[in-house]
Order: C-alpha cells, then structure tokens, then sequence
C-alpha cells in the first residue's frame, strides 16, 4: 500500500532443510574449487583427495558440468577480449 514490496516467508524452512542446502552449496564450491585449480594446474594433495572422496560418493558428473561450464566461459572471455583488442 505504501509502495515497498513486503516479502513474507510463508513457512520457516526446517533446520534439515537449511543444513543440507548448505552442504550443498559447500560441496558446489569445493568442485568450483576444484575445477578452476585443475584449469590452471595448482592444486594440493589434501584437496585432491577430498574430490576423490566425494567423486566416489556423488559420482563425476558435478566436475564435468563446472569444466564445460568454466570452458565455455573461458573461451567466451577470450573471444571478447580479442574483439575488444582487435578492431
């Protein structure tokens, strides 16, 4: 009525429910994590061995999205920067 949008949560999430969203979101990160050290060659043994941890729990098809994601986006910022260099 007075022009602010009001937000209203209809129902507070469970605490299950926000624990494992934030697992998620933290195994997301660490495969982010783990693809961007793959692409530019660093990376640590702890860490290496966490991803193996998790491929044999989740299976490989989280780091295969984020490389063809992170390729993709790789190659598109070349492409720009060579269009912008470039006229």
């Amino acid at each position: 009525s007075d022009g602010i949008v009001r937000w209203t949560i209809s129902r507070p999430l469970p605490v299950n429910e926000l624990w494992s969203s934030a697992l998620e979101m933290k195994s997301l990160m660490q495969v982010f994590r783990a693809v961007a050290s793959a692409m530019i060659g660093v990376g640590k043994k702890k860490n290496l061995a966490q991803d193996f941890e998790a491929t044999e729990k989740t299976g490989p098809w989280a780091y295969i999205v984020v490389g063809l994601i992170m390729t993709i986006l790789f190659i598109g910022t070349i492409l720009v920067a060579v269009r912008v260099v470039l006229p």
